[in-house]
This record gives structure tokens, sequence and C-alpha cells, in this order.
């Protein structure tokens, strides 16, 4: 893909292991030791408070088999030694230095403790038999401390385990204890085998709880896989050896159950009478599979249960019984809202819910979108840009009989193979000349809504070019007719509580809620509310805006209302909100609304900032950091690549969409850009390129070029309709805003939902997405004539277009002009169509119909 960069880099990976280490040997279960670096630890992560090795230290047959040989390596390769000499004597007789650096013996380091060269280990292992204990100094903090310093801990995910159960009570000469577990180190008592674990880390979702669920040691590696984002135990297949391993990546994240519910201690042929204590419910077929101990290799284990193959990104794997549910996806489309017009951005407006969602998820900050509704709706459900879907040239008007193509998959049907219910509620706006292309066909289980791009409020009648006029509210294929004077956001809010209270929990539910606010409605009465919310906003001057404030605070009202729904079913915490407007707001009059993109220039449907950069946010407690503003650069197509890899899916990895059209896929995955706060995988973006109104625009890096005009009289900066009023010198008006703004934020039903999360918004951070325009240049509107010249900006410097620098870097102009040809060369004929006169709602009971299905 064009734009794309290095991928960030995968996480740090510290693995510690103590030697021997007992249940009782850490001091969160003893009142004799201290291990104050441990506790603190344990404390901010995960303990594992079933977590199973192996009765002595193989564990690295266990954690790693089949690895690569370190690229370096210092220690011993026995079993135990001197802690300060390095010797090691094997049955009383043999005796020796023992101590390498990769192959090297190190001979320098007698007298220096063993415990100070090993900064990956925390040892308590019995010493020679003629000086047992001596007690190491803990280097685990200065671990932490050194990944601290060098900036790399926030990346790194910490590991801790013993190897096996400590040797207690003077066996083997040491004083380990395991209390109050039965048994010893070697034993297949649980006080043998069941030791002191945890993993730390800044990637974990949740943290600082103890975990109950089932792990065994031979899980370590295929966790750390899945976190850096391997395929993992393709050995399994070379080599015929079974991987026992599971990942326990998201349980352990999401704090789910664990996908094994048994594990086998070990089956010992040598040792007589150690299988009776194997825990494993058909012991028998097992044991029939295991070969001699002096074989190497292993043949396929049938009797352990399914060998599992896990995906790139993913802890969902084939053969994985009752896998958790996958996350319920919740897209919010705004129509038409503009960058002005959310609470956050805004001193008229109101949008509480919104405002707060924002401030407890991720504010997306460089968010673009298409310039007007049909080729953004498209773009956001297929992740295929306009250009190859047809999409590039206006919207698709009510009386055309085309729509979005056929062989382009959308987001339900993908998410459809992955158990999704899957309900569209509200706009359509992407055809419905034949049954084919509308809601229901295109993968939604269901659909309650219109099908054009807008219409009444309250009657639910859509008007095209003030001669075509009908009935366009439907339930799937059904009309509605008996839903006159109920506002559609209210009606919209109330198809969103009943798709919520009836799902069925054991399965992933896929909402889209494209409101109809705040688009204008039929042009004889383009904005309307309920007058209750009217009447919220007498501290705007213009009825128009007033207006207009009260259709995005109904709107903001029914987000929270979803919010609220889906915690009351317990959903929420296992749920992605993800909230847009499908395009820049029609400001100061445009086609009859009271929009603002202040103070970005221009206006929804032109390629101005103002018309493709719109408020977005995504929510979820799923991400591993919230609470902060993204400036990475995001387009409207990245939002189905960001869910599915969310979900574990890998559907888009060719990269295109059908292999007879082939189709290509734009859109880039943001999860982890997001989730981890790291830069965007795109550094450039294509806004548009339609031949039939001759206009483009592609950004590159902080570099926008801007070809043509739709409407020239329409590239203007234009301040909200009835502004505020004018400072008083104790700037009482926004003092007393700020506190009204205030009040509806720690009141609205997000708020107290969040709240009951133990979530704390922070709305401070939502000052980090203020733009700074600076001062406005006397000829800012007439240095640049995109319609007779090509024009640039610097788009990070100057996000308000004041300044076109086309004539003081012609070479960026030439590469970013031949980009944009190449480009074109790769898009598709627009699938426009002139209007068809045999849509006439007259011909089909008054109601809009799928007139070409005759």
């Amino acid at each position: 893909m064009l734009g794309r960069t290095d991928p960030p880099v995968r996480p740090n990976i510290i693995i510690l292991v103590a030697d021997d280490r007992g249940c009782g040997d850490v001091s969160y279960h003893s009142d004799q030791i201290l291990t104050p670096n441990i506790d603190t630890l344990s404390d901010n992560s995960i303990l594992l408070n079933n977590y199973y090795t192996s009765p002595v230290n193989g564990i690295w047959v266990s954690i790693g088999t089949s690895l690569p040989r370190p690229t370096g390596a210092l220690g011993y390769w026995s079993g135990s030694g001197d802690h300060y000499e390095h010797t090691a004597l094997e049955d009383k007789r043999f005796w020796g230095l023992d101590f390498r650096n990769n192959m090297d013996l190190i001979t320098n380091p007698t007298g220096i403790y063993s415990t100070h060269y090993f900064t990956d280990r925390s040892t308590v292992h019995a010493s020679l038999s003629y000086d047992r204990l001596q007690a190491p100094q803990k280097s685990i903090g200065q671990i932490v401390r050194a990944l601290n310093d060098r900036q790399i801990l926030t990346n790194s995910i910490v590991v801790f385990v013993s190897d096996n159960g400590g040797a207690v009570n003077g066996f083997r000469g040491n004083a380990a204890s395991n209390w109050p577990l039965r048994g010893v180190k070697a034993t297949l008592w649980e006080g043998g085998i069941r030791v002191p674990a945890f993993i730390w880390s800044p990637l974990l979702n949740k943290t600082g709880y103890v975990y109950q669920a089932l792990i065994h040691v031979s899980d370590v590696m295929p966790i750390i896989l899945e976190t850096i984002g391997d395929h993992v135990l393709e050995i399994a297949i070379k080599t015929k050896t079974p991987i026992y391993g599971q990942s326990q990546w998201k349980t352990l994240s999401y704090d789910r159950p664990s996908p094994r519910s048994e594990l086998v201690h070990n089956v010992d042929p040598i040792a007589g009478d150690q299988p009776k204590q194997v825990s494993h419910r058909d012991l028998k077929q097992w044991i029939q599979h295991v070969i001699p101990c002096y074989m190497t290799t292993l043949e396929v284990v049938g009797g352990i249960g399914t060998t599992h193959h896990y995906e790139r990104g993913t802890g969902f794997s084939e053969g994985q019984t009752e896998p958790p549910v996958r996350p319920n996806i919740i897209i919010l489309v705004a129509d038409d809202l503009g960058w002005g017009d959310v609470g956050y951005h805004s001193d008229q407006m109101l949008t509480p819910n919104i405002d707060t969602l924002a401030a407890n998820g991720i504010l997306l900050n460089n968010y673009y979108t298409s310039p007007v509704c049909s080729p953004s709706r498209g773009a956001l459900l297929t992740s295929v840009h306009p250009i190859h879907s047809g999409l590039q040239n206006y919207v698709i008007l009510t009386a055309s009989p085309w729509g979005m193509p056929l062989d382009i998959k959308t987001l339900p049907q993908y998410l459809k193979s992955y158990d999704y219910s899957t309900h569209a509620i509200g706009k359509w706006h992407l055809g419905f000349y034949r049954h084919e292309f509308t809601p229901t066909y295109r993968g939604f289980d269901s659909h309650v809504g219109y099908w054009s791009g807008s219409g009444d409020y309250y009657d639910h009648t859509a008007l095209e070019d003030r001669h075509f006029w009908g009935l366009d509210f439907r339930h799937n294929m059904d009309l509605i007719t008996n839903a006159t004077g109920i506002y559609s956001t209210n009606y919209f809010t109330d198809r969103c509580l009943q798709v919520i209270s009836d799902h069925n929990t054991s399965q992933p539910l896929f909402l889209y809620v494209a409101y109809q606010a705040v688009h204008g409605a039929n042009n004889y009465a383009r904005l309307q509310a309920p007058q209750k919310y009217i009447d919220m906003f007498t501290h705007i001057k213009s009825m128009d805006r007033r207006i207009f404030a009260a259709m995005a605070y109904a709107m903001d009202e029914s987000i929270g209302q979803v919010v609220r729904a889906l915690n009351d079913r317990q959903m929420l915490a296992n749920s992605i909100v993800v909230f847009v407007s499908d395009n820049g707001g029609p400001a100061s009059g445009f086609t009859g609304n009271a929009a603002s993109n202040w103070p970005l220039r221009g206006v929804k449907a032109t390629l101005w900032e103002g018309g493709i950069r719109v408020p977005a946010f995504i929510w979820s407690p799923l991400l591993n950091k919230t609470g902060y503003v993204s400036q990475a650069l995001i387009h409207v197509s990245d939002v189905m690549p960001t869910i599915l890899e969310a979900i574990g899916a890998h559907d888009l990895e060719n990269r295109s969409q059908n292999k007879t059209t082939k189709t290509p896929i734009y859109g880039q995955s943001q999860w982890k850009t997001l989730s981890y706060d790291r830069p965007s995988p795109r550094s450039e973006l294509v806004h548009n390129v339609d031949p039939i109104w001759n206009v483009s625009a592609i950004r590159s890096g902080d570099w926008k070029l801007i070809q043509g005009l739709v409407f020239p009289d329409w590239s203007e900066w234009y301040p909200p309709f009835g502004g505020v009023p004018d400072l008083d010198n104790d700037g009482t008006y926004h003092s007393n805003f700020q506190s009204l703004r205030n009040l509806h934020r720690f009141s609205c039903l997000s708020y107290q939902v969040l709240k009951d999360m133990d979530r704390h918004p922070d709305y401070d951070i939502l000052r980090d997405g203020i733009l700074d325009c600076g001062v406005k240049p006397v000829n800012a509107s007439t240095n640049c004539r995109p319609d007779i010249d090509l024009c640039l900006y610097d788009v990070k410097a100057d996000p308000c277009e004041y300044h076109n620098v086309a004539d003081k870097y012609p070479e960026v102009v030439k590469e970013l002009w031949h980009k944009l040809l190449a480009i074109n060369q790769t898009a598709v004929t627009p699938g426009t169509k002139p209007s068809d006169s045999t849509c006439d709602p007259v011909l089909h009971d008054y109601a809009w119909s799928c007139w070409r299905d005759d």
C-alpha cells in the first residue's frame, strides 16, 4: 500500500525463572520471606494462582521447545553449582567449572555472586553440598529499573515463574517452603508442581487481579508468540511433535475462562507409580500413545486433545473448546456532523455522552472520511476506497437505479462467518432500486430505518428533486406505516434497546446505528427537533443553530441509552464502540442546514478539511491504553480492518476483496496503533479522485495537494450560526457555559455507567484535540484557486488551510500530482446513473420501493 511504514517494534519479552522457589517462598504467601519487587509487580499485574509446572527443572523443554539458539547466552549448563566460584559437583565425584558466555568459559568471576551476574533470574537453588544456603540478593527490581531507564518497559511483557516446587525441609539440603501444599520438588503432589507466577505488562487490558484459571508451563510460549503477533507452533506439523501449550493471552488480558480444563502433570514409565497421579480423563488412552523415554521425538499424540493452530494476533484457535465470546461491535454514525458540532470543540453545543466516551476512550483527531454520504458509508462497510467501488462521484440519488456493487463484501458479511448477530438501524443510502442492494441482502439480519439519503424526522417521507415524494421507513422489506409523529431518533433508540434486550449474549453482536441526525430533512422543513431539546439552547442566538443543537443533543442522549442498555445486559465490558460522522457539516446555511466545521475551511461535499476531517472516537475496555487524543492518520476505510483484527479475524490479509474482480482493500488496521498509542501504519491517503466533477486531493505525510472545486462559493471559513455573546470583561458567558457543560457531562448516562465500571473520564484530555490555526492572513481566500492551479498545504502546521505553499515547494506538488495520476489509473468508472422516473412513489402506493424488481 502507498504510504505504508515499518511496523511498530514488537514487545520486549522478559522471562524471569526462579529455581526451586516454592509456594511459600514469596512474601505474599509467607510471614518470613521478603520479596518486595516480586510482590510489587504481582500486585500490579496478574497473579497466576493456578500455574502448574513440571516437578523438576525441565522448564525450557516446556517453554522453549524448538526455539532457535539464543544469540547471546551467559550462565551454566548443568542443573546446579556454587553461587560464588561457579563450579558444579555431580554425584560427589565429578567436579569442575561450569560458567559460560555462549561457548566460552568465564574464568574470572570467582567470588562474584551469581545473581549479580544473572539479571534474568532470581535464584534460590541449593548450592554445592559443602556450603548449602547462600542467600541471594534480588535483581528483579534492578532489571525493571533498567528497562524503564531505557524507555522500553512500557512495551515489555514480564513473566515470572518458578521452574518447580521447593526442595523443602532439608530435601537435598535446601530450606524452601511449599506450605501449606503437600510434597516437595520432584513429586507430583501439589507442592512439587504448583508454584508462584505472575505476568506483568502495560499491554495487558486488565491487571491487578488474581487469576484462578488453569495454566500450564507449556502455555508460556504460545502466550508470548501471540502477543508479538506471530504464527505459532508450525513445528508440530514439521516434526510431528505435538504442541501441548495453549495461548492464554486474551484469557489473562480480558479475565476470561481458561481454554484448558485439564492438564497432564506427567507420565513417567520409569518411576512406575507416578502415572497414577496424572490428571486426565482418559489416562489409559493417553498412556498408550506415550513412547519409551529414550526416544527423542514423539508421534502425534491423540489422547491430549486437539492440536491448536494459533492465528496471528488472536487467541481464538481452531479446535479450541468453548472459546470466549468475541467482542460486541457497536458502530454509531452521525450524519453531517461537523468538526465544531461536538461539545468538546464548541462553546455552543452540548454532547455530554459523546464527550464522556471520547474522554474515556481514544479521540481520533486525524480521522478522515469522504466528503458526502454514500462513498463514506460504502468505505466504512467494505474497506474499499470509493475510487474502486464506483462511489467517487457524489451520492446515490434516491431516484437513481444503481447501488454499491454486489460483488464487494461488507463488514456484516465478514462478521457472519464469526457467528455475529448483525443489525442495522437508521440510514442506508447505498442503493435500493433492486431488493438485493438493501441491508438484509448485504449481511444484516435485520434493518429498521430508511433506504434514501434524507427525509422528514416525523412523517418519515423522502422528497427527491422537489418532485418524487413518498414514505421511506422499513423494517427489513416491510413498510412501517404506524410511526407518523414519532421523532426518528427516538424510534431508532427504541429499536436499539429492543435489539440489545433480545440479544442472545452467548453470541457476539454487531449493531450498526446510522442516525438521521443531524442531516437536514425535506426542504420544506430542514431542521427538526422536539421542543424540549430546543428549549435547552436559549444561549444560542440563531434559531436554526438552536434547533440543530437540539437535534445533536437528542442523538447524544440516544447514545447514552445504548451504552446503558449494553451495560445492563453485561455486554459493555466486552464491546468496542466506534463513533464517526459520515462527512463534514453543511455549514452556514449550505443545503439549508446550520452545522459548523469551525475553524476548518469549507463545507460538506468539498475536499477542504471542513468537508472531510470529522469528529470520531473509539471506546472499549479491550483497548490497552485509553484516555488520550490520537494524532494517528486514519481513514474511514480503516474501520473495517481495525474491527476485524480486534475480533481475531484475518480475512483481509490477501488485500483483495474478490478473486475474480480483484477489488483492492484500501483500509489498514489501526487496532494496535490505537491500543498501544503507536504511529499510524499509513502516512498517506487519497481523499478522492472524481473525474466527473474534476476534483481530487491527496495527503502524504503533512502535505495536502488539492485540485479543483465542487462549489466555488463554499470555500471559506464559517463560524457557527449565532456565534457566542460578546465576552464580558469577566468572561461570564464562557464561565457559565463551562458550568452548564460540566453539569450535563457529570449527569449523563454514559458517565454514570463508566463510574459503575470504575472508569473515570478525564475531560481535560479533550483539550489536546483543539486545533491551533494561528493568525488568518488577509490573502487566505485568494492565495489558492484549485480550479485554476494546484494548491499545497502543510495541514499539520496549517490545519485551516490558510497558506498555499505550492510556489514554495514545486517538487512536492509535482510528486503528489504524479501520485494522483497513477492512482487514478487504478480507478473504476463512476457508477453514477441519471434519475429514473419509474421510481416515482406515486406508482408504488406512495412509497419508495425496489422499483426495478419487476
